[in-house]
């Protein structure tokens, strides 16, 4: 998915609304739907990141922005957001500005001398003492695009670092207010032989409540729109779901017996998506492992 379709679905996904194939859904059950498939940034673009301490000038600049807003986020959720919650994000958003030769040059220059003191200075506020060495970066393709352009200022990175905050404020204020869905364990997205479409389950639960429940989601990457749509939930644990394409716009889902979904997606014609909904047979093929997810801290986010 290029980047503005992923920003856009952040924004959706961050604020409480999302596309969907059925729109009555979304009225009954007032959920965000789960994340599609992300896009993981390189460990290179990553480090460059981090030894610039972008992430900590770029997250205090938008921190101040959402402070100024009427928003209805907990006080402690804003004051606790951290750099490494966004590093990756901004990472991933100036990967196609910036080349992997000049990222190991100007990574090599801001873990020098000069380039942390460069660093430093940027922290501070201040103008940049010029040193031989820093002269020569500027010079250089990695050091145009990094200390003139500011690449890591393009709206392309400002948008997916603002998205990426919001939905973190929502997390952590659904999460202190007990309404936050948390995944304890996802299957694997099984996808189309097309790639198009990917479906997958996970075990859900709200934040603070010992009760479960297992839900299938789709995300289906046309060409002029992204879908993502909660196709059933089911009450309780139940890692036994299985899910097979037919076809590329055919899903049969195995669900336990003896337990009644509280809800199931009709099929989207406008789309040629069709859900059969099957029992589990003792025959049939075991289910895709429910892979635990990683660890959150107080405040719904990745604990590290």
């Amino acid at each position: 998915m290029d980047w503005d379709m992923r920003t856009a679905h952040r924004l959706i996904v961050g604020t409480g609304f999302w596309v969907t194939s059925a729109a009555h859904a979304s009225a009954v059950w007032g959920q965000a739907l789960p994340q599609p498939p992300e896009i993981v940034a390189k460990p290179a673009y990553v480090a460059l990141v981090r030894a610039m301490r972008e992430d900590e000038l770029l997250l205090a600049t938008v921190r101040r922005q959402v402070e100024k807003e009427k928003h209805n986020y907990k006080t402690e959720c804003v004051a606790n957001l951290r750099p490494s919650l966004v590093t990756t994000t901004i990472a991933w958003a100036m990967e196609p500005s910036i080349s992997a030769q000049e990222v190991t040059e100007a990574t090599r220059f801001f873990e020098s001398e000069a380039g942390r003191k460069l660093v430093e200075a940027r922290l501070a506020g201040l103008d940049a003492t010029e040193t031989p060495e820093t002269n020569r970066f500027v010079k250089t393709e990695a050091g145009e695009k990094l200390l003139q352009k500011n690449i890591t200022r393009q709206q392309r990175v400002l948008l997916s670092l603002r998205a990426e905050v919001l939905d973190l404020l929502n997390i952590c204020t659904d999460t202190l207010e007990g309404t936050r869905h948390i995944t304890y364990c996802e299957s694997d997205w099984v996808r189309t032989t097309d790639k198009v479409c990917a479906a997958r389950y996970e075990v859900t639960g709200l934040a603070g409540d010992d009760a479960r429940a297992t839900r299938v989601s789709l995300y289906c990457d046309f060409p002029h729109a992204a879908v993502s749509s909660l196709l059933t939930e089911l009450p309780g644990r139940h890692e036994t779901i299985g899910l097979n394409w037919r076809d590329s716009r055919t899903l049969e889902l195995l669900l336990p017996a003896a337990v009644t979904p509280r809800y199931k997606q009709a099929a989207d014609r406008a789309r040629g998506l069709k859900y059969e909904y099957l029992t589990r047979k003792s025959g049939d093929s075991p289910a895709a492992p429910c892979v635990p997810t990683a660890p959150v801290d107080e405040f719904g986010w990745p604990a590290r």
